[in-house]
């Protein structure tokens, strides 16, 4: 009986908690792509599958609390958890386009103009945190 209270206490801090690991693994992936060159662990179909399943979990559970149960921190804790979702949707390289699968060729690109080569995608052919091929898109 009192591993079951010892675990119900320290459930409340699971939604939570799952919403930080979402938001340091985006940090993670930015810090792989952008300061090491490597592709991100959020690339493959698993963890996307993973941390999207987190993420709509937890704003699910803060709906039906403040739904259901009325809490007001429940409203909080929820736009946070959306704040997460557009952090993720809008900053993660693999979801806005700036990195691509090679068995993917006919993502669209980044390229603004044919002369601005700038905004090219990087091309990975590997697996999480796998260096990209020699040459962009």
């Amino acid at each position: 009986m009192r591993i079951l209270n010892w675990l119900t206490n320290r459930a409340k801090y699971l939604v939570p908690g799952a919403v930080a690991f979402c938001l340091l693994l985006l940090a993670f992936d930015l810090f792989a792509f952008w300061a090491l060159g490597r592709r991100p662990v959020v690339s493959t179909l698993e963890m996307r599958t993973v941390m999207w399943a987190l993420l709509i979990g937890s704003g699910c559970t803060y709906i039906a609390r403040w739904a259901i149960l009325g809490e007001a921190q429940a409203r909080r804790a929820l736009a946070a958890t959306v704040s997460v979702m557009v952090l993720v949707s809008a900053l993660h390289p693999w979801l806005n386009g700036w990195g691509r699968d090679a068995a993917a060729p006919v993502a669209p690109t980044l390229v603004a103009s044919p002369d601005d080569h700038s905004a090219e995608a990087l091309v990975f052919a590997g697996g999480a945190l796998s260096e990209p091929e020699a040459g962009r898109w």
